[in-house]
């Protein structure tokens, strides 16, 4: 009796679907899966990796660093993984061929990277970088201005100072989406210059979220009178606003979505806290190992 394998008459070939279908399976998988793995699988599904319709949405989330973490004997001469997943990202930019609309980036976005995208990216609407505490944000400044396209901005923890959050506004005005997380050493300062400056050049903002910002009284009636077409505002963790009387009035009739400043914050943006507390050094891989990328 054989007891060898057989395939089943009704076994199909995946190289043999349709290329669309192919397409739409290698879409729905994490594209650290696909640039790390999947696109060495046979060269018919390398060339369809290599399509610019793959990667006009580029997602590269903390979650998926963390997760894909592998034994050294798995990644062997990659100097470390940051600089593994910083290729990731160049390379998927690249792939759209300047087609990319979306792109999301958590934890590693070094300085470069947004000359990178403001020279590669034009058709970009949505930008959210969640960048170390050593992000320089002139890169940053210089570059939003080149991305005339953009319609939603978030960023969060980097090491701005509050001029230079005013430059990145300013190079924004046709944002309909903003949203800045501010990093934990500016929580206790009470200062209107980010909020005076989006009531000013941000006319057609409709979502705005502002966490541990120290706007006052003063920056949200700024953001309230020069944001007629607010839908949304979040201001988690504002400790320096005063919500009655005037105000709660104004907010109820003209905002939507309202989250006051005591609001409960969800558990995605503790991640992010978390994170950017943590020893940026210690990422759990031996920097004297030799990997061959």
């Amino acid at each position: 009796m054989n007891n060898s394998y057989c395939p089943s008459e009704n076994y199909r070939n995946w190289l043999e679907l349709p290329r669309d279908i192919i397409l739409m399976i290698l879409m729905k998988l994490q594209q650290v899966e696909i640039m790390d793995s999947v696109q060495f699988v046979c060269k018919p599904w390398y060339d369809l990796c290599k399509d610019p319709v793959m990667w006009r949405t580029i997602y590269f989330r903390d979650h998926e660093r963390r997760c894909f973490r592998k034994p050294k004997s798995v990644l062997p001469n990659v100097p470390n993984m940051m600089i593994y997943h910083e290729n990731m990202v160049l390379n998927a930019i690249d792939r759209s061929s300047g087609g990319l609309i979306d792109l999301d980036i958590e934890c590693f976005v070094p300085e470069h990277l947004c000359s990178y995208v403001a020279s590669r990216c034009t058709q970009l609407k949505r930008l959210r970088l969640l960048p170390s505490r050593n992000m320089f944000s002139k890169a940053m400044t210089e570059a939003l201005q080149k991305l005339s396209s953009l319609e939603e901005l978030e960023i969060s923890m980097g090491s701005f100072r509050t001029e230079q959050l005013v430059s990145i506004i300013h190079s924004c005005p046709s944002l309909t989406t903003f949203k800045l997380n501010r990093d934990l050493r500016y929580r206790d300062r009470s200062c209107d210059k980010v909020a005076l400056a989006i009531g000013r050049t941000m006319p057609e903002l409709r979502h705005l979220q502002l966490i541990g910002d120290g706007l006052s009284n003063v920056g949200l009636k700024a953001i309230l009178e020069g944001c007629s077409h607010l839908q949304s505002l979040h201001l988690l963790d504002c400790s320096h606003l005063n919500l009655d009387g005037y105000f709660r009035k104004q907010l109820a009739k003209q905002i939507k979505d309202l989250r006051c400043p005591d609001d409960f914050i969800e558990d995605s943006f503790r991640r992010i806290v978390d994170y950017d507390n943590m020893d940026s050094d210690d990422d759990g891989w031996d920097s004297d190992y030799d990997y061959d990328f």
